[in-house]
């Protein structure tokens, strides 16, 4: 196949289905055939659904109970094995025999239809490509997402199926509209590290927003250099980098380190010398509100660490944020006594000296390094020994290495590169617990693009944690458009191999913090209140810590609850307990108007300054009236499931 027949993939499977006759029943009957084997297991499909047949065979002597289309519609029913006939009671186990005969399932037939998008890509792809090209188990599978934009690097083999391959996977990449293969090597053309390209599907459009460390970039994608596989490099990088330091980002590209470390308030000089990836850099620092911490250049990056250090001598930058006054205290009379006053605003001034220099070009950055010898002559006294409290800075550069199985045959090539470049002489014994010269400070980090398996990846988490004297938290991968497996990867408990993680999967992670956690309840609890309903139980399942918290009120408003003795009231655990950055917690403020029930969830993140929401939905939910839940409920889902 060279072109995608989506119907190809159109397939009729009949199979039977037990019908349960009482619905107070369909828990345990699922939970029983499942044991049994006696369900359909079938991945990617509901096999608790709503029966098709009206006409169910009520025992083995073939007697039939006929129901009406609205009973049949009110039921559930789970879908059997292929082997098992609802019309053959010898097909029949022995359990499922019993349950006809008790009378908790009548068998009648169900048809399951499935089609193009049901497959995942892995099954399409090996249906449709020839026997020979797949046997060694080896398909085109990795790609990169920038944006809209998916980024596939195909090896010429799988040439003659490009278009194909691109088809199906925007198909089965909702978010991704543009699928591209990069031609030729990165900065084969462009000194700039962009690369020549052909658009496979979609639109010819690589004008892409990303989204990295809490930040937004815009950029054309054809015109700057962007990786995103470098994502937990530069998280790594930023987190070195403490409150108030100033960093130079040489080769800063659209602003991948300097920008997420604005927003940390760091002070950032930062260069690139492609005037579109200047001109992106720009808007970044302005959309992201990090004007005050970033300034970007466009120059040279050898000019520029020369520039920099005359910068160092003109006067400090002095930056003053003003604290968030909180809701209580806007509320609170001007003549309360005892109010709490607002914390006093906080000051910054860039430090008179560098602490830092990025250079993150892997091609050439080391060639860049002769730019600092004699950078600082005549300015010794502005460092140690002369200003105990200023450390000539930290090199940041990367490079790429030989690949060797030795990794110490690299390590020694790099210092080789970097002595030649600086003149003198750096050996990979120089690191601050090696044998040679611990006054170097070196450090050597090997950064790895791809993450690996989902089982090296589940593996490394749950060692980590260990090892620290901490029990890790579960960790559930989504993959691409596979289910979620469940706390291990599919490969863990399926006859499947390990599948090595692409950019767009989803490995569930890691509201402001300085708050307590009672508040968060508090605040929960009160928003219930304040719609007229009681809570029955707002719990709150932290990700990290692994710990479940929640209250309970006593206060039941229900119909005929007076009858019975009032429930006592469940204190918050840990409600002292202080939110940081990166503790994530899964939100349910369960409530109730009168007898009716409303279960609502939201996961949100606790950020530098506020909570991220990563499902927006439930948060318009929260305000909603009485009966207008139950409309915004029904109305919200009609639209997320696409039936409105």
């Amino acid at each position: 196949m060279r072109v995608l027949d989506r119907s190809f993939f159109k397939k009729t499977v009949p199979v039977s289905a037990a019908t349960v006759l009482e619905n107070k029943n369909i828990s345990a009957v699922r939970k029983t055939l499942s044991s049994s084997k006696d369900a359909l297991d079938l991945p990617r499909f509901d096999g608790c659904t709503t029966p098709m047949a009206e006409k169910l065979v009520v025992g083995r002597d073939g007697r039939i109970l006929e129901l009406t289309a609205q009973e049949a519609r009110k039921k559930r029913c789970v879908v059997l094995r292929e082997d098992i006939k609802h019309d053959d009671a010898t097909t029949w186990s022995p359990i499922l025999n019993e349950l006809v005969e008790k009378g908790m399932v009548g068998l009648g037939p169900y048809t399951i239809d499935l089609d193009y998008s049901y497959w995942t890509y892995a099954e399409i792809i090996e249906a449709i490509l020839p026997e020979e090209d797949v046997a060694d188990g080896e398909f085109p599978e990795g790609f990169t997402l920038t944006g809209h934009v998916l980024h596939l690097n195909l090896r010429e083999r799988w040439y003659p199926y490009k278009h194909l391959i691109a088809e199906i996977l925007k198909d089965k990449n909702p978010k991704v509209r543009t699928v591209i293969n990069k031609t030729q090597v990165v900065g084969s053309e462009s000194e700039f590290r962009t690369f020549p390209f052909e658009v496979l599907a979609g639109d010819n459009d690589m004008n892409v927003t990303v989204h990295e460390q809490g930040c937004e970039f815009q950029f054309d994608f054809s015109r700057v250099y962007w990786n995103s596989r470098l994502e937990t490099e530069h998280r790594r990088l930023c987190d070195k980098f403490k409150e108030g330091e100033l960093v130079c980002d040489v080769m800063a590209g659209v602003g991948p380190f300097a920008v997420p470390a604005g927003k940390r308030k760091i002070f950032v000089w930062a260069n690139d010398l492609n005037p579109h990836g200047y001109e992106s850099m720009e808007d970044a620092v302005q959309r992201n509100k990090v004007h005050q911490f970033v300034t970007p250049f466009n120059m040279d990056g050898r000019k520029f660490i020369r520039e920099t250090a005359q910068m160092m001598t003109s006067p400090s930058t002095k930056v003053i944020i003003q604290p968030r006054t909180p809701a209580s205290l806007k509320r609170a009379k001007p003549a309360a006594s005892g109010r709490t006053p607002a914390p006093p605003p906080q000051i910054y001034t860039r430090p008179p000296t560098v602490d830092h220099y990025v250079m993150n070009l892997p091609a050439t950055a080391i060639e860049f390094l002769d730019a600092f010898v004699g950078v600082y002559a005549g300015m010794e006294s502005r460092f140690e020994p002369y200003d105990p409290a200023r450390k000539l800075p930290m090199i940041h550069v990367y490079c790429f290495s030989g690949h060797s199985e030795d990794v110490r045959v690299d390590h020694e090539d790099i210092c080789k590169r970097i002595s030649e470049r600086m003149g003198f002489t750096l050996s990979p014994d120089d690191t601050i617990d090696g044998s040679g010269n611990r006054e170097r400070e070196l450090e050597i980090f090997n950064v790895r693009l791809s993450p690996g398996t989902e089982c090296e990846v589940f593996a490394a988490g749950k060692a980590a944690g260990y090892s620290r004297g901490a029990l890790p938290s579960p960790m559930y991968f989504w993959s691409g458009p596979d289910p979620v497996a469940s706390d291990r990867p599919q490969g863990g408990y399926r006859p499947q191999a390990p599948r090595t993680l692409q950019d767009g999967d989803v490995i569930r992670a890691e509201l402001r913090p300085g708050r307590r956690f009672g508040d968060v309840v508090d605040e929960m609890v009160a928003q219930m209140e304040g719609a007229d309903g009681w809570a029955f139980g707002p719990c709150v399942h932290s990700l990290n810590p692994l710990i479940a918290l929640f209250g309970w009120s006593g206060d039941v408003r229900m119909d005929g609850a007076e009858r019975y003795p009032s429930p006592s009231n469940r204190s918050i655990i840990l409600a002292d307990m202080k939110l940081m950055p990166c503790m994530c917690f899964a939100l349910e403020p369960n409530y109730a108007f009168g007898p009716h029930l409303a279960y609502i969830g939201l996961i949100a993140i606790v950020g530098e300054d506020e909570a991220i929401e990563l499902n927006l939905y439930t948060a318009e939910l929260l305000p909603a009236v009485g009966k207008q839940i139950v409309n915004m409920l029904e109305q919200r889902l009609s639209v997320f499931l696409g039936l409105g």
